[in-house]
């Protein structure tokens, strides 16, 4: 989820503790608490394979999240020490796992129980950054300053009482458009699927899933009968230098978080290979585009074009040892040995 929105929804939920809570510093902590789960971010100069392994868990679990709040109380403390330091760290903390809740239902699969835990969690209601969340969550806060301190908490649980009103509605209508998604697809074993909600709509999802030959994106409509496949693609042949692939650490950072992946293999002028696996949700059809110039792409035998927006491989010499490891994320290229 976007930065104003965590920033939004931690202010509002700090609304709702007693006023004595909301004393000077606390309400800073919450705005700086709702942000700094995504103090991860530091590890995507050191490789992006890296950063989206470490985001699903660490700052992004619950004991991670209260972590960070602990930093956060820390850091505005010496600064506020007329607020009591549990204040600081309980208006922190509420919002810190706000913004889990929030990563969740935009789709984001979190492992929120790590390190005890390895499972999943993931609620895809809205898109990453949702407009119509987004206007809901800043006019709650437009109608806390208008409220006055006195009148605070009302203001608040009106405002996530309208949030979660909305987020039930999205609710019912991703149930309506899985409906339809289960009911159009062929009987085939799914042994993997992600839903992602459309930006900016309330009736449009996207199911992608993979079954034992390929990996496909589906576009359902809450309402509508049927559901419209809008990509395929064979599942990678885990052979010869693909499967030794495998063992890269690029390619395993990538594959922990990512079940619908795909591969392309190139030879290189001087003799290397270039190995580079994504995932079919960062990939669109390429067939009526210009020619990528230097950008990867996965070539279909019936002449199908697909460009990815990220890549996780490396380059092999010509007895297959490993080169450099390499990150393709658009035209920006990381590199290591």
């Amino acid at each position: 989820m976007d930065p104003v929105s965590h920033v939004a929804f931690g202010r509002t939920l700090i609304a709702l503790t007693r006023p004595g809570s909301t004393a000077s510093g606390t309400i800073g902590a919450a705005m700086l608490g709702s942000l700094t789960p995504d103090i991860d971010a530091a590890f995507m100069p050191f490789g992006w394979d890296r950063y989206l392994r470490v985001h699903e868990i660490g700052t992004h679990s619950i004991l991670g999240a209260l972590a960070c709040a602990a930093l956060t109380a820390g850091v505005i403390w010496p600064a506020r020490r007329e607020t009591r330091f549990t204040w600081l760290l309980g208006g922190a903390a509420i919002a810190a796992l706000g913004h889990l809740a929030l990563d969740v239902v935009s789709g984001a699969a979190l492992r929120l129980f790590w390190p005890f835990a390895d499972r999943h969690v993931t609620l895809p209601l809205v898109a990453m950054a949702d407009p119509i969340l987004l206007s809901l969550l800043v006019a709650g806060v437009i109608a806390l300053i208008a409220a006055g301190r006195h009148r605070q908490r009302l203001a608040a649980g009106i405002a996530l009482a309208v949030v979660g009103l909305f987020l039930s509605v999205k609710g019912m209508l991703a149930l309506n458009a899985l409906h339809a998604y289960e009911s159009a697809r062929p009987t085939e074993t799914v042994d993997a699927r992600v839903v992602e909600a459309g930006w900016a709509t309330m009736r449009d999802w996207t199911v992608f899933d993979r079954t034992e030959s390929e990996v496909r994106a589906w576009r359902v409509k809450a309402g509508s009968p049927g559901a419209d496949l809008l990509l395929h693609w064979p599942r990678p042949r885990l052979d010869g230098l693909v499967a030794a692939s495998t063992a890269w650490p690029t390619v395993r950072n990538f594959q922990r978080p990512h079940d619908l992946q795909l591969v392309t293999i190139a030879a290189q002028t001087d003799g290397h290979v270039t190995v580079l696996w994504s995932d079919l949700r960062f990939c669109s059809d390429a067939r009526d585009r210009p020619s990528p110039g230097d950008q990867p792409v996965l070539l279909g035998d019936d002449g199908r074009r697909m460009a990815c927006a990220l890549w996780f491989g490396g380059e092999a010499d010509a007895d297959g040892r490993l080169v450099r490891q390499i990150v393709r994320v658009g035209t920006w290229v990381q590199t290591r040995k």
